[in-house]
């Protein structure tokens, strides 16, 4: 078994002698050296391991309190005990408030007083050590804890049970609102900041907290100066003496508010897509009924199925177009869902777009004729190449050309008009109708959006625009309106023409 090894720094010969025959005689697990100079125990020291010193405040080298220094500057871990003599006891306590372990008046000086000092000293010093190095532990904890804290904006706080004393961080401060003045010190003040319909939960989740010594959590809200409520998780833990008593609690705060929010956002865009699929699906089934019934209606009208009068031809037409509005509408629900849903491709060709725009104004024409509206065309060439995908611009034609029909005056006039300015092709359906007042067109190519003309007609959906810009757009082209409430409105296509050769027109 290893001896702890003591330095001994004594110039008196006779106080000397009776320390080493008191550690030879009754501690043998001491071994001794002695020196009478400063200078010798700091030599001693630089080069030899010592467990405990014990030092003579005066001697020939150094006196008082600075030989005690050198000692620690030296070897600021080693235990030290003092050797005074009685007119130097106010020194030799200064000494110890300057760190030294124990003091021993030379007039005191017993064999029995001296081992007990010496293991004393020893163990204290080494209890100090591993509290300061527990200590700063817990400091490199308590920072990288806070540094963690703050880049999450996450609150930490401390609750004494014992004194009701409450200590935050500055993000909780933060979090309630506040500013650092203002945090409070009980946690009665805590609660007074509580959502006054939270309080009565929060109370109750601090009681069963004091009864378990399992992890809790609570949510509950706090308004700040501004007005704003913000809701916080707070999560904590009791901490309980030997006996049971609980006597802390700590645990963190964090603000749920925008959480929350996307949760409950998440749940009505999961909704609003159950509700879509719903939509999309029922179109798909009401499509193909409402077509052969429009079939059935078509050889009717043409008498394949039997004479009909005039008045019943009228009705049949009136109901033909009737369904062909309604399959319309359908068709819009089904395209835009299947855009918006990324499922619409577009399979864009070199097509001479005038039997297109003809074939669009020829199947609105029976609608048109009821009301006596004319459809004029108006194009500078007879053939116009553009590259497109045929189904998609047909609809575009469609919707455009409906609602021009369906908000012209009757006995009015729609215009269709093709062309060219530069690179670019230039589509437009004026009509002489309705028009459209300036604070809803800025909503016309939006989702749903209705001016006050279609809430008049009690037609439309909303959606026949926003596909429009939505086909326009996949086409790399422009789609706009221009309109005067009274007197009509002009929507203009333009499309990058066949011969302008760039990937955004592929």
């Amino acid at each position: 078994m290893r001896k702890e090894r003591v330095l001994l720094i004594e110039d008196n010969d006779a106080d000397a002698l009776y320390v080493l025959d008191g550690l030879k005689r009754g501690a043998p697990q001491f071994s001794c050296v002695r020196v009478q100079r400063l200078r010798e125990a700091l030599d001693h020291m630089m080069t030899n391991e010592v467990d405990v010193a014990i030092l003579d405040l005066s001697l020939p080298d150094g006196n008082g309190l600075p030989n005690f220094e050198e000692i620690m500057r030296v070897n600021p871990k080693l235990p030290v005990i003092i050797l005074t003599g009685t007119e130097d006891e106010e020194l030799a306590l200064n000494a110890v408030r300057a760190g030294a372990q124990d003091y021993i008046c030379k007039k005191d000086l017993n064999h029995q007083l001296l081992l007990r000092s010496l293991r004393y000293a020893i163990e204290r010093k080494q209890i100090y050590e591993f509290l300061r190095i527990t200590l700063g532990q817990l400091q490199e904890a308590m920072v990288s804890l806070n540094l963690s804290a703050k880049a999450s904006n996450t609150g930490l706080w401390f609750l004494d049970l014992v004194g009701d004393n409450v200590t935050w961080n500055e993000q909780m401060t933060s979090l309630y609102g506040l500013s650092s003045g203002d945090a409070p010190k009980h946690l009665k003040e805590v609660l007074s900041l509580v959502h006054k319909d939270d309080v009565e939960r929060v109370e109750q989740a601090v009681q069963t907290a004091l009864q378990t010594k399992d992890e809790w959590v609570t949510n509950f809200r706090v308004t700040w100066s501004d007005g704003s409520e913000h809701e916080l998780s707070c999560h904590g833990k009791t901490l309980f003496d030997e006996s049971g008593t609980p006597t802390r609690m700590a645990g963190t705060c964090r603000d749920v508010s925008q959480e929350k929010l996307e949760e409950e956002t998440n749940k009505r865009l999961a909704l609003l897509e159950q509700r879509e699929d719903f939509t999309a699906t029922l179109t798909h089934d009401l499509k193909n009924p409402l077509i052969g019934t429009n079939q059935i209606l078509e050889l009717m009208l043409n008498n394949t199925l039997g004479n009909i009068n005039s008045q019943q031809a009228d009705l049949l037409a009136k109901i033909k177009d009737s369904n062909t509005h309604l399959l319309s509408l359908i068709q819009n629900l089904t395209e835009v869902y299947r855009h918006e849903h990324q499922v619409a491709s577009y399979e864009k060709v070199r097509i001479d777009i005038v039997p297109l725009i003809n074939a669009t104004v020829e199947g609105i024409s029976r609608q048109a004729q009821h009301r006596d509206i004319s459809i004029e065309a108006e194009f500078a060439e007879p053939e116009w190449i553009l590259k497109v995908d045929p189904l998609a611009f047909g609809r575009v034609m469609q919707n455009l050309l409906d609602n021009a029909v369906k908000f012209s005056k009757d006995s009015g006039t729609v215009t269709v008009r093709l062309y060219a300015r530069g690179t670019e092709t230039y589509i437009e359906v004026e009509d002489k109708g309705l028009g459209i007042c300036p604070s809803e067109q800025g909503n016309l190519f939006t989702r749903f959006g209705q001016g006050r003309r279609s809430q008049k007609t009690g037609t439309g959906s909303g959606l026949g625009l926003y596909l429009c810009k939505q086909i326009v757009d996949a086409h790399a082209g422009e789609l706009m309106c221009k309109s005067q409430e009274g007197h009509g409105s002009t929507f203009r296509l333009i499309f990058p023409s066949a011969s302008y050769d760039s990937e955004n027109a592929t």
